[in-house]
């Protein structure tokens, strides 16, 4: 059915009273923690002290590690299909921790860093949900060495949307070819999301959500972690997110030219005016997303034959 459409959605839902938005404190720190996985296979001798205490809730921060046990990890998750483009992919196996460090002009850096998003921008608009949201981020050029491969004069801005907002630790996007044309990383790589995982201290949210979509026949992106350093300062561990543009939906579906869409504070009863659309952007109309509005107000047993 999917495969028919060639239209992909992409929502952020956050629930909130109409147009009354709660601004909130949000916390600048946030330790990185080492992610583990789903899928593995552990093999080796481990014994346990039956005399421990294992009612407390709390983490045991003063537990002695010297003589924990080494074990092999062996992934054993299939991998999954992918298109004949697939050049990105070493970058994107999920068990490589890509070392990422960037040099940039320290001022370019703290402007980056501090640029936000009021709760003034949410509201523009006769009605706060009748556009797409804009970017209130700025790129900086910066120089981007991917464990031994060094890339010069990339683009590098700030994302985020308002919980992941963090002027210590803040989620980029890398644009290799953002001042230099054609230009890739390894030849492969033109674009790199980095999420800071302000909102998740165990870093393994994203990447089983979309393990999940993928098990149910999703298109989903990829997803794995980096170690984060800018001008020598280590900002911790950072999840990789496959970009969701041209080359993923060739990887996907039978064109790219298909409509793709992203909506963040997005539903389909009633608030689609903050979708937009990503590719074909001169396109301006919802015609589609709106039959599938139309579609899933039927009934269950009218619904599918109508977005087929």
């Amino acid at each position: 059915m999917f495969r028919k459409l060639r239209l992909f959605v992409l929502t952020s839902m956050v629930i909130f009273g109409g147009c009354d938005l709660y601004e909130g404190e949000h916390s600048n720190s946030d330790a990185g923690i080492t992610p583990s996985e789903r899928d593995l296979s552990i093999t080796g001798d481990v014994s346990v002290d039956a005399s421990s205490d294992m009612s407390s809730t709390q983490p045991d921060t003063t537990t002695d590690l010297s003589n924990s046990v080494d074990v092999d990890i062996v992934d054993t998750r299939p991998d999954l299909p992918v298109g004949p483009l697939d050049v990105m992919a070493p970058y994107l196996r999920r068990y490589r921790v890509l070392d990422i460090k960037i040099t940039m002009e320290e001022q370019d850096w703290q402007d980056l860093r501090t640029e936000t998003r009021s709760f003034a921008d949410l509201r523009a608009g006769a009605d706060c949900l009748d556009q797409p949201f804009q970017s209130p981020f700025t790129y900086y050029p910066g120089d981007v060495t991917v464990d031994d491969t060094t890339v010069l004069k990339v683009g590098i801005r700030k994302k985020g949307f308002l919980g992941s907002l963090d002027t210590n630790r803040p989620s980029l996007k890398l644009k290799y070819d953002r001042y230099v044309k054609d230009q890739l990383l390894d030849d492969a790589v033109e674009r790199m999301t980095l999420n800071n995982g302000k909102q998740d201290r165990s870093k393994m949210a994203q990447c089983l959500s979309f393990d999940l979509f993928k098990a149910a026949g999703i298109p989903a992106p990829r997803c794995n972690f980096a170690k984060v350093t800018v001008n020598g300062n280590y900002l911790g561990l950072y999840i990789q997110i496959e970009p969701m543009k041209k080359r993923f939906l060739r990887q996907h579906f039978d064109s790219d030219e298909g409509a793709f869409y992203e909506g963040t504070l997005t539903d389909f009863n009633g608030w689609l005016g903050t979708i937009e659309r990503k590719t074909n952007e001169d396109v301006k109309d919802l015609r589609k997303v709106e039959a599938i509005r139309d579609a899933l107000a039927l009934p269950d047993d009218e619904y599918i034959s109508a977005l087929d």
